[in-house]
């Protein structure tokens, strides 16, 4: 498979416009982190890349449709992290993980060798080995994201798109997590992901998608768009950068 393409997808609802006509591309091999103030359209824009309708433009996988894929086959290829997770029951950690196996027919009780290295290793890879027995009644909010983390790495989907993954992440944890998703895009899976942390978006994106009112409005990589224009513009703060170092001076208008 080849890039995830989406071509003039749109969103709207009870007569507004969610998400204007947009385009973009992820390559396998690259991280890129989607950066926008809360309502700009962000977790539509994610929504619509994974469960794409005809009726709001075009999103392919490689020459093929995403919408024409089942829901199995989609799950294979596309692993979705979505910003709200519930869970209906208490359920083992090293269960909820094993969930990622599911698209490759791997199931709760009956795994591969394969599956249970592979599931072992995200458990691993997301420091939650001594949860892994632990019913997720029991956990932390910062426990529960790196489960779900955990999950979505033992897919080994060729993208993983996650919303808001660090949000209840303490700072080494954040930037553990992050690396975990720079070390998958480097391994050869395409990364999407939405961030509120602008300096964790400046070091981990090889690229920057910036939204604003349901549109998108920059497309590079950190060094071109991460401006003071455009922070100003985007979340209407004032900043200063310097060599990389963002720092919020306060908002741009009263």
């Amino acid at each position: 498979m080849s890039d995830l393409t989406a071509k003039n997808l749109t969103v709207a609802r009870s007569g507004k416009t969610l998400l204007h006509p947009t385009d973009l591309s992820l390559s396998k091999g690259e991280l890129v982190v989607l950066l926008g103030p809360n309502g700009s359209g962000k977790t539509t824009l994610l929504r619509s890349l994974v469960q794409p309708s005809v009726k709001n433009g075009c999103v392919q996988l490689g020459d093929r449709k995403v919408s024409d894929f089942s829901a199995t086959e989609r799950a294979r290829h596309i692993a979705y992290l979505p910003q709200t997770r519930p869970l209906a029951w208490p359920n083992r950690v090293r269960d909820i993980v094993a969930l990622g196996r599911l698209p490759h027919g791997g199931k709760t009780g009956k795994l591969s060798e394969t599956d249970s290295v592979i599931i072992e290793k995200a458990i691993a890879d997301c420091s939650i080995s001594h949860l892994a027995d632990r019913t997720v009644d029991t956990l932390s909010g910062g426990e529960l994201a790196r489960m779900h983390c955990a999950r979505v790495f033992a897919t080994q989907a060729d993208f993983i798109i996650a919303d808001e993954p660090v949000a209840a992440l303490d700072p080494l944890h954040q930037y553990k997590v992050m690396q975990l998703f720079q070390t998958y895009a480097k391994a050869g899976g395409g990364v999407l992901v939405v961030l509120h942390d602008i300096q964790l978006a400046a070091r981990f994106a090889d690229r920057l998608l910036w939204m604003k009112d349901g549109c998108l409005i920059a497309n590079g990589p950190p060094s071109e768009t991460l401006t003071q224009e455009l922070l100003k513009n985007v979340f209407q703060v004032n900043a200063k950068i310097d060599q990389g170092q963002i720092d919020i001076l306060g908002p741009a208008i009263e």
